[in-house]
């Protein structure tokens, strides 16, 4: 009896990861910082030598990474010596890059493989998908874009279109806009940076959010459109300008070495109002996807599909028929799974689903 192949994807940047795929199943999912302890590492070469990976040459190996145009070489020789790994372990061929015997529609972007997973993962048979990231990759297209916001129909075995694509330019070419662009989650990391909680710390800030309230004196962040205002939009991302009524005192950098309790609230408002407009932002958006795809099924996934607090109060708009799934992997480390179920789905054309029941997908 032939051996079912399987189908692997990595994600090589920061939350790094791989999973591997077999008749469609996650066999297991592994994150790089289980093993080296450091939040968010990158580069999943530990995984690799705690893994099965590539046994026998009836694996194939899809190699995924999110960089920059100009670091195109530095992760060439990531994907080299990610291979050289593998041989080295298990003395095996491995295959990297697409694979020949799979032919896509276009050629795939990063956004592409955060829909593939929540949308496979999501057990649905075709769903409408918004991506939402915070800052955003690199198109391949247009190396000078990042793409924050992507709208679209997914279906079995692998239909993807793309509905609406809103992008921001890339740190490097920013200078080159003549107005501020940004998406939401830009706001949001940018608010979580200036509380000191650093550019992974949106989950502090949304937490502080609930010991806010509604405050006239705190600047609103959508009422309609984003408030260009008070942010300024370096090659090093979005950076909050803060005003009088929520400047720090002297001496101090950081939320939690606030001393006066007045200020510590009003930063809690400042947060309650982020919070509140991320959401009226979200609903916004969410009810555009319904309207541009006329589907009944939703998927959300991308990095701000991460607010826990803000997917509860989307449940409260949407209309009765519609079904939501929110993907519980939305992190970039999802990519390595979006992207082996791509394989998996393109190479055998199977319209069967199997959708995640379990989160518990190290190995045994």
């Amino acid at each position: 009896m032939r051996k079912s192949k399987s189908y692997i994807g990595a994600n090589l940047t920061h939350d790094a990861s791989i999973c591997q795929v077999t008749d469609g199943q996650i066999d297991w999912f592994i994150e790089e910082e289980r093993f080296s302890k450091v939040k968010h590492d990158k580069f999943p070469f530990t995984s690799i030598m705690e893994s099965d990976l590539a046994k026998d040459l009836h694996n194939m190996i899809q190699i995924s990474g999110l960089y920059e145009p100009h670091k195109k070489d530095e992760l060439t020789e990531y994907s080299k010596l990610f291979t050289s790994l593998c041989q080295k372990k298990y003395s095996s061929t491995i295959a990297v890059g697409p694979h020949e015997d799979i032919e896509y529609e276009y050629y795939l972007q990063h956004h592409d493989f955060h829909a593939a997973c929540g949308f496979y993962n999501s057990g649905f048979p075709r769903a409408a998908v918004l991506v939402v990231d915070g800052m955003g990759n690199p198109l391949d297209d247009s190396p000078t874009m990042h793409e924050v916001e992507t709208i679209y129909t997914l279906s079995y075995p692998q239909q993807f279109k793309k509905h609406s694509v809103n992008v921001t330019p890339t740190y490097l070419d920013v200078h080159t806009v003549p107005h501020l662009c940004f998406g939401i989650g830009m706001i949001y990391q940018s608010l979580a940076n200036y509380f000191g909680f650093g550019d992974f710390g949106s989950g502090k800030l949304m937490g502080l959010s609930a010991y806010g309230e509604e405050d006239s004196s705190i600047e609103s962040f959508f009422d309609g459109t984003l408030n260009t205002d008070i942010f300024f939009r370096s090659r090093f991302g979005l950076t909050f300008i803060p005003y009088d009524y929520v400047r720090y005192p002297n001496g101090v950098t950081r939320f939690s070495d606030i001393d006066s309790k007045d200020i510590k609230q009003r930063f809690a408002n400042l947060a309650y109002r982020v919070q509140k407009d991320f959401e009226n932002y979200m609903i916004t958006l969410i009810l555009k996807t319904l309207e541009i795809t006329g589907e009944k099924n939703l998927v959300l996934t991308g990095g701000c599909a991460l607010n826990c607090v803000a997917n509860y109060e989307y449940l409260k708009h949407l209309p009765e028929d519609v079904k939501l799934y929110v993907e519980p992997i939305s992190t970039d480390a999802g990519v390595s799974v979006g992207l082996a179920k791509i394989n998996y789905y393109s190479a055998t054309k199977s319209t069967s689903r199997h959708p995640l029941k379990t989160l518990y997908l190290g190995r045994s």
